[in-house]
C-alpha cells in the first residue's frame, strides 16, 4: 500500500498573520498621528471643493443662488465681531457629530495658524474650544459637550462655572445664594482659566434654582447660536 503524504494547508497560518495584520493597523490608526494624517488627506480633498468666499460673493453679484446670499449675510455678521479685538480666523463647518451637541469639523487647521484649545464662537457668540488638529482640519468640542467643557463665566459680576448641558440649558453652578441675578440677565466668560477669553458672549439666563442643600444656587442659559445648523465660526487667535 502507498502512503500518501497529504500536504498541510497553509491557510490558517496565513488568515492567522492576515488577523494580527488588521490588529496592528487598528492600534496604530487609534494611538498615533496616522488617524489625524488619514483625515488630513480626506479633508484636504473635501477642501478642494469649498466654494471660497470670493465665489460666493461673485455669485450673489449676478444674483444666481439666493442661499449663497443668505450664506453671505451669515459670515458678514461673524466678520463683524471683533471680541476685545482679537485675531479670528474665519471657518466653514465641513462634517457635524451624530449627536450635534458634542462636535464639529471645520476646513481650518495648523497650516492656518490654529491650535488646541482655542477659543471658537459664531455670530452668536462662543461655541466651544479646538480639541484636534490637523494640517487641513480641526475638530471643535462644543460647550454643550459635558466631557470637555468647563467654563469660568460672569452674570451681573458674580462668579460661576459653566460646567453641563442638560435638557436644552447650560447650567452655571455655585453662584452664591445671596445676589440680584435675574431671568434675562446675559452670561459672559470671565477669562478664568486661560483657555476662553474674557467678555465672550455666551447667553440668557432663563432659569433660577436653588441648589439641593439650598447653600447656592443653579443658574440654567438659554444659548443663542443654533448648534446643529452653523455654516461658519471664528476661531480666536490669542
Amino acid at each position: 500500500m502507498i502512503n500518501v503524504k497529504k500536504k498541510k494547508s497553509k491557510l490558517p497560518i496565513e488568515l492567522l498573520i492576515i488577523v494580527l495584520l488588521i490588529i496592528i493597523m487598528a492600534i496604530i490608526y487609534k494611538y498615533t498621528n496616522l488617524n489625524i494624517y488619514i483625515k488630513d488627506i480626506r479633508y484636504g480633498i473635501m477642501n478642494k471643493f469649498i466654494i471660497k468666499k470670493e465665489d460666493i460673493s461673485s455669485n450673489i453679484s449676478l444674483g444666481i443662488n439666493k442661499e449663497l446670499e443668505e450664506e453671505n449675510k451669515s459670515l458678514k455678521k461673524l466678520l463683524d465681531i471683533k471680541e476685545n479685538n482679537y485675531d479670528m480666523i474665519t471657518a466653514l463647518v465641513i462634517k457635524r457629530d451624530i449627536e450635534w451637541y458634542k462636535s464639529i469639523t471645520i476646513n481650518k487647521g495648523k497650516k492656518d495658524g490654529i491650535k488646541k484649545n482655542m477659543a471658537v464662537i459664531d455670530s452668536n457668540g462662543l461655541i466651544g474650544k479646538i480639541n484636534e488638529v490637523g494640517n487641513n482640519y480641526s475638530i471643535v468640542s462644543l460647550i454643550t459637550n459635558n466631557i470637555n467643557n468647563k467654563v469660568a463665566v460672569d452674570i451681573d459680576n458674580y462668579h460661576g462655572i459653566l460646567d453641563s448641558y442638560s435638557d436644552g440649558y447650560l447650567i452655571i453652578k455655585n453662584i452664591i445664594k445671596d445676589n440680584d441675578i435675574k431671568i434675562g440677565d446675559k452670561v459672559y466668560t470671565n477669562g478664568l482659566g486661560g483657555i476662553y477669553p474674557e467678555g465672550i458672549y455666551i447667553g440668557d439666563v432663563s432659569l433660577i434654582e436653588n441648589d439641593e442643600l439650598e447653600l447656592s444656587k443653579i443658574v440654567k442659559v438659554k444659548i443663542n447660536s443654533q448648534y446643529n445648523s452653523i455654516k461658519y465660526v471664528n476661531v480666536i487667535r490669542r
